[in-house]
């Protein structure tokens, strides 16, 4: 039998919050990033921050348009230096299962994140309680369909938290794209619960 693999980053929220935080911990419970989502703005942005004392930036997401069902979120460090872009796939992330396009900073394509299942994500989206017995899991795979990460929700009625297992070194998926997939992934799931 195959080890799990172990989940090297957390991110968590409270499902109740007015205005949804994210905490990012690494393997030991340490927090490493922390995202306030501003509400009401007209270009989704998200800036992630070591700590809660917002003074040093580590990344920012930034939506490129307004409304977009097909949105492209682009990347950057706090230099403005892009390192990747993701493109969540329109009509089929809302009626299907969730589905994402992952960039470079050149804008190829180098991965796909994708929820685990068709039929698992239509019973979520179909029966309240099934997404309480069956929590989201999406699997980011490159180019080569090798998988990269793990992004495992975890149940919790009260607390969002989605685990990132690294089971690869990427060249091109550092651990900041990892987070900034996962931040993303969290924040658009939570505003659908």
């Amino acid at each position: 039998m195959a080890n799990k693999p172990t989940e090297q980053y957390t991110i968590r929220a409270k499902v109740f919050d007015i205005v949804p935080q994210f905490f990012i911990l690494d393997e030991q419970g340490q927090t490493i990033g922390y995202c306030r989502q501003k509400l009401f703005k007209f270009k989704e942005e998200l800036i992630v921050y070591t700590d809660r004392s917002k003074e040093k930036e580590l990344l920012r997401i930034k939506a490129r348009n307004i409304i977009d069902f097909a949105a492209t979120y682009d990347v950057k460090l706090p230099d403005g230096s892009a390192i990747g872009s993701l493109r969540r796939k329109g009509l089929k992330s809302t009626f299907m299962r969730d589905e994402y396009l992952v960039f470079d900073a050149a804008s190829n394509q180098v991965a796909t994140l994708q929820e685990d299942s068709t039929w698992r994500a239509l019973l979520r989206r179909g029966i309240d309680y099934a997404a309480m017995l069956m929590p989201q899991k999406f699997i980011l795979r490159d180019t080569a369909g090798q998988e990269v990460a793990i992004f495992r929700q975890h149940f919790n009625p009260f607390v969002l938290r989605i685990g990132i297992a690294v089971l690869k070194d990427d060249e091109v998926l550092d651990d900041l794209m990892l987070i900034a997939t996962g931040v993303l992934a969290a924040a658009i799931e939570g505003r659908q619960r």
